[in-house]
């Protein structure tokens, strides 16, 4: 019995002798370089994270599992992980060794040196620590070990991981280290460096050209950069090293970022549109990228990396496929996005499939993942440089196309305004000649007609002229009043067949000159008053002005009516181009729905804007401020003594109101009721009140003739009675003989008539069929006529331009083309005073024939004579083009006569000089 249990025990022996002898063993020689334990490692799991050192030294050997992969990866686990590297000291003369954990983001790590049985050192390391207080101030987590002086010795590593447990280890002499080191620091800051000055470089270009797609980039970068850096421990060494919390949530933080980033500038960079599939798969991703993000900044480490794993593979699919979508679509910049995008869904794709045991793990997988970052950079910038090219191409091909659509413009502006200006000259000349009130009222039809067509092409024009960015502003005092006057007369002529009141209500602080360009805000009324009154019916129409804040020089100028109103859901898109409130609009109103586009956009090249408020059934208010400089004060009040007395009865109230308020300026005192009856009360009750002027309209007192005569009876004998009256002919004058004897005049009439209108009322100075609006003098002193060369291919034109010199009292010397002009000139050059010279002609244009005239005036040392442009160019480099020649005034057809009177008296010195110097 005796010798059977001595066998076992010899067997047992045996055994454990083999055991023993059969652990891997790693053998550690100074002349090697670093040494890789993985194979010679064992582990052992602790899932109730009770056991110490002396419980795992305890523990029998086949608790633990010899590791058989070239790399350390157990995936997610809450145990306490336990690692034995057996180690055979070769040289006993390399005093240090390094023991490195090149994984910087582990919770706990404990090191325990054993030797014969006993922990001979031990070692501790923990996340929540500062990095000052690790063994080795290092991004990695270094353990220095003196091995010398053992033979054989144990390492037992105790790991308790948040997140993929992972062990890179490595083993090396101290010397071998710090030259490894040295190399991988210059190799990520290399890396980093290269991250860091793209970011810069497209940070600037951001800057410059304000493309989302650079700033996306940039971010993108930016985030993947730190990413980098906290995955290689510098971001803890060097940027934060006494926060350890946002240490471990860092790295997810950030790499929610790159998903968060790339998805914004996938979108931007390949222009993908919204409200589509591929919008909302981006906006899912960028939901999935956030709670990542959230989630890390939760500590919830294991939750953050799962998304972040998941998302970011589909991020990197999506956006990869994304672009070969849009190279399938033309865009050749879109293949290096594409690549660009491919190259880390590969390398996470590997990295994910080595986390779940698929493919082999190793080092060279987080090599790589870090590698195609940067070439994505890199692939990413040379798509972002190769769309510059494209959008450059793009924006040469649009600018040719700008340049031949405004050419087109600029020919059709020719073409079309060339008859107009044939149409508005002969109607001006024809309103000027014709005596019959019928007729003229025909004349009066053809030229707001023709007015109305000139408006719309101008709008076309201006349109084209604001979207291409080649309107000019002038800045030049004008007198606002009188702006407003000429838009409302113009306004009253095409609204005479409406029952509406036009009135202007211009706050006494008003300077009576500001600085602004006077052609623009004339433009700004006509639209705002035109497009009132096309949809007023009856009731008023009216221009308000007051300042919104005189410090500033902010003046608010308002166009108010009383017809239809807006529907608020109608007044979203009112000022958009092409734009009418509803399909009807077009059909009963008719325009083009560009004016309120314009007039918004003149409004913000001036500094300003505009605003509408309206109540649907009520009426409109338009609302344009403008930043308006004083150049004269305001006008003083007109103080005659006595002032005359005038009682108005007017039943509109806002038109009542508003003449009444001109006391503050007109030289009257005005009394103002609102009904026939009431004038009578008011004459019964102030006995003393003794008008010179009682203005009413005669349609209403038609029915109170018996009430009016007892109103005559009650004032003074010298007391006028004035009519406004409603028909087709406005301003026409003429004294009716009946039981009231009155002086009648036509309405619509502008608020600046009124003042006029009432003194030639009391001095009986309105004549029978005159106009309210000023004429041309009948007579022009012979002094100041002038010999006027007109050149002019146009037989039309030539007709338009002699009747309307003729009307001013000059005379006109016409030739037809630019040839003809210079032989005439250099022949009787003392005979003329100004030249109107057309500018497209056959033969010789007229910035030719100007060259020619300037060179002769020099060869002959002759002072200039001026040249006035007739062009219907409108586009600033044709006008430019006219000065270049050496031209000095531009008149635009149509030609007004107002503005060929202006144009003739602003060169009256100049002319006087001429006849001075040839005397």
């Amino acid at each position: 019995m005796k010798s059977v249990r001595r066998l076992a025990w010899l067997l047992l022996g045996l055994c454990l002798a083999t055991t023993l002898s059969a652990r891997e063993m790693l053998v550690l020689e100074a002349d090697t370089p670093a040494q890789h334990p993985e194979r010679y490692t064992y582990l052992s799991f602790d899932p109730g994270r009770t056991k110490t050192i002396d419980d795992i030294l305890a523990q029998d050997e086949d608790q633990w599992q010899l590791n058989h992969r070239d790399f350390i990866h157990l995936g997610f686990s809450t145990d306490n992980i336990w690692a034995r590297i057996s180690l055979k000291v070769g040289d006993p003369d390399e005093p240090v060794w390094i023991i490195n954990l090149a994984d910087p983001l582990k919770d706990e790590i404990d090191l325990y040196i054993v030797s014969d049985g006993k922990v001979q050192e031990t070692f501790h390391a923990r996340a929540n620590q500062s990095f000052d207080m690790r063994v080795s101030p290092h991004r990695h987590f270094l353990f220095p070990v003196n091995l010398s002086q053992y033979q054989e010795a144990d390492i037992y590593i105790r790991m308790n991981f948040r997140q993929h447990i992972i062990l890179p280890l490595e083993i090396m002499p101290r010397s071998e280290f710090l030259k490894m080191d040295q190399q991988s620091s210059f190799v990520i800051a290399l890396c980093t460096g290269a991250l860091l000055v793209m970011s810069v470089y497209n940070l600037f270009i951001f800057l410059s050209t304000r493309n989302l797609s650079y700033l996306f980039y940039v971010g993108t970068v930016l985030n993947a950069g730190m990413y980098f850096i906290c995955m290689n421990g510098y971001g803890f060494q060097y940027l934060w090293p006494n926060a350890p919390d946002w240490n471990n949530a860092a790295p997810l933080v950030f790499g929610s970022g790159v998903a968060i980033f790339g998805n914004l500038f996938t979108f931007h960079f390949l222009g993908l549109r919204r409200h589509t599939l591929s919008h909302y798969w981006m906006v899912a991703l960028l939901v999935g990228s956030s709670t990542g993000m959230i989630a890390a900044f939760l500590g919830e480490y294991v939750l953050s990396n799962t998304i972040n794993s998941i998302t970011g593979l589909i991020c990197w699919i999506t956006f990869a496929s994304l672009g070969l979508k849009s190279c399938w679509e033309g865009n050749r910049y879109a293949i290096y996005f594409s690549i660009a995008w491919l190259l880390p869904f590969i390398s996470w794709t590997l990295l994910n499939l080595g986390f779940i045991g698929i493919v082999p793990l190793s080092l060279n997988l987080l090599y790589v993942s870090y590698g195609a970052f940067i070439v994505q950079t890199i692939l990413n910038s040379l798509a972002l440089v190769e769309r510059i090219k494209v959008i450059e191409a793009e924006k040469q091909q649009v600018l040719a196309d700008n340049r031949a659509k405004m050419n087109f413009l600029a020919k059709m502006s020719h073409e079309l305004r060339t008859p107009m200006n044939g149409i508005l000259g002969m109607a001006e000349l024809l309103t000027g000649e014709v005596k019959d009130p019928r007729a003229r009222n025909y004349a009066e039809v053809i030229k707001s007609s023709a007015s109305t067509l000139l408006t719309i092409i101008n709008d076309i024009l201006d349109y084209s002229k604001i979207e291409a960015g080649k309107m000019a502003l002038e800045n030049i005092p004008f007198d606002l009043r009188e702006v407003i006057d000429h838009c409302l007369n113009i306004q009253s002529i095409q609204s005479r067949n409406k029952n509406i009141v036009l009135y202007a209500d211009i706050a006494p602080d008003i300077p009576a000159s500001v600085y602004g360009d006077p052609t623009r805000i004339g433009q700004i009324l006509l639209n705002l008053t035109s497009n009132a009154a096309k949809f007023t019916e009856q009731g008023h129409v009216g221009i308000r002005v007051v300042y919104e804040d005189a410090e500033q020089n902010l003046i608010q100028i308002s166009v108010e009516d009383s017809g239809v109103g807006i529907e608020p859901s109608e007044q979203l898109g009112l000022f958009d181009a092409f734009h009418q409130t509803s399909a009807s609009v077009n059909r009963t109103h008719g325009g083009t729905g560009l004016g309120l586009n314009i007039t918004r956009q003149l409004a913000e090249l001036m500094g300003g804007h505009i605003s509408v408020s309206s109540t649907p059934g009520k009426g409109s208010t338009f609302n344009v401020t403008l930043n308006l400089t004083s150049a004269a004060p305001a006008p003083t009040k007109i103080d005659v003594i006595p002032r005359p007395v005038v009682l108005l009865i007017e039943e509109n109230k806002q038109l009542g109101s508003v003449i009444h308020q001109q006391n503050k300026i007109w030289p009257f005192d005005i009394a103002w009721v609102n009904s026939v009856d009431e004038a009578l009360m008011y004459l019964q009750s102030n006995a003393q009140f003794r008008p010179d002027l009682i203005c009413f309209n005669r349609e209403s007192a038609l029915s109170y003739q018996t009430t009016m005569e007892t109103i005559q009876s009650l004032v003074p004998l010298k007391t006028e009675f004035l009519a406004l009256e409603d028909t087709t002919h406005a301003g026409v004058v003429s004294r009716r003989k009946t039981a009231l004897d009155f002086i009648s005049v036509r309405k619509p009439l502008c608020i600046q008539d009124y003042p006029r209108l009432f003194i030639k009322a009391m001095n009986n100075d309105l004549s029978t069929t005159k106009i309210l609006s000023p004429e041309v003098p009948a007579t022009e002193p012979a002094g100041n006529r002038l010999n006027v060369l007109v050149v002019e291919d146009n037989a039309v034109n030539q007709m338009v331009i002699k009747g309307l010199l003729n009307k001013l009292h000059h005379k006109a010397t016409i030739t037809e083309n630019g040839q003809e002009a210079v032989k005439v000139f250099t022949a009787q050059q003392d005979e003329f005073d100004i030249i109107l010279m057309d500018c497209e002609m056959p033969v010789m244009d007229g910035f030719t024939a100007t060259r020619h005239i300037r060179q002769w005036e020099e060869d002959n040392h002759c002072e200039p004579i001026p040249i006035v442009a007739l062009t219907a160019h409108i586009l600033p480099e044709q006008q430019q083009s006219c000065f270049d020649a050496g031209m000095d005034e531009l008149l635009t057809k149509p030609v007004e006569i107002e503005r060929l009177k202006s144009t003739l008296n602003r060169n009256t010195d100049r002319f006087q000089r001429l006849r001075s110097i040839r005397v």
